[in-house]
């Protein structure tokens, strides 16, 4: 006759209680990956564009530059039209006066008109930097990398959605390239770029506050001085605000959670 198993029969084999309370082992979930993913297609596609736009803004400058001047050319001589019509419309006034004091009076307005100094309108090619071939080739080659470097972020941005280890990899490499590139432009930016628009800058108020005489001659130095800090800070800022994201990214993508998403690494949690 077959005895009913006790709880305690010694005679029994024992179980094996060392895992007794402890769950099936699971992956971490995290949705840090696709949210990166997405953000990476959203924030690379319109910034491609901006840089493609700015390339090819700075590719056409030379050609800008020749149609600002040719409109400066034109209201030059446009100016001058209206104040040689205005002498010609005095002097008339002048051969059809009869009193002497009248004829004296309007030849003064003559004089004044003649001698009227003509206010040319400022360069605004040299104001801008696009006189100079290095400001250009800054900017050309600054727009074309951001949008290569943004194509490769939606390339990434699409690994990261599909949790592909190359998505990643590739997420890390756009990341780091982005904040070097963003170093490196700002810092030729800074050094060389403004100190050449600045310098154009203060030409053209020179050349006004030859125009206008000596007692409205602006401080062309000091502006210059002023241009050049203001763009400085813009132009640091603006790389400090821009490295924001791919450090946000360095910085979770490198997580052991996010890891493990990719590796299957043992990084586990109970239910």
């Amino acid at each position: 006759m077959q005895t009913p198993d006790l709880p305690n029969d010694p005679y029994q084999p024992q179980q094996d209680m060392s895992n007794a309370g402890h769950y099936p082992q699971k992956p971490r979930q995290t949705t840090i990956p696709k949210t990166l993913g997405i953000l990476n297609i959203v924030f690379g596609a319109v910034f491609m564009l901006i840089g493609a736009g700015t390339a090819i803004q700075y590719l056409m400058m030379p050609m800008f530059s020749e149609m600002i001047q040719a409109q400066q050319q034109q209201m030059t001589q446009q100016i001058d039209s209206q104040q040689k019509q205005a002498v010609q419309k005095l002097l008339e006034e002048q051969k059809a006066s009869v009193s002497e004091d009248e004829k004296a009076e309007i030849q003064t307005k003559i004089d004044q008109k003649k001698n009227q100094s003509r206010m040319a309108p400022p360069d605004m090619a040299e104001m801008m930097g696009m006189k100079d071939r290095r400001v250009i080739i800054w900017g050309v080659i600054n727009g074309f990398s951001g949008a290569l470097l943004n194509i490769v972020m939606i390339i990434s941005g699409v690994g990261l959605l599909l949790l592909k280890g190359w998505g990643r990899l590739l997420a890390l490499w756009v990341a780091g390239l982005k904040i070097l590139r963003l170093a490196a432009s700002t810092a030729f930016y800074c050094f060389v770029c403004v100190p050449i628009i600045a310098q154009g800058m203060m030409g053209v108020m020179e050349k006004v506050g030859a125009q206008a005489g000596p007692a409205q001659q602006p401080p062309a130095l000091e502006m210059g001085t002023m241009f050049a800090a203001m763009y400085w800070v813009q132009a640091i800022g603006f790389a400090l605000v821009a490295s924001i994201y791919p450090i946000v990214c360095l910085v979770l993508l490198t997580r052991p959670r996010v890891k493990a998403v990719f590796d299957n690494a043992p990084l586990t949690t109970p239910e």
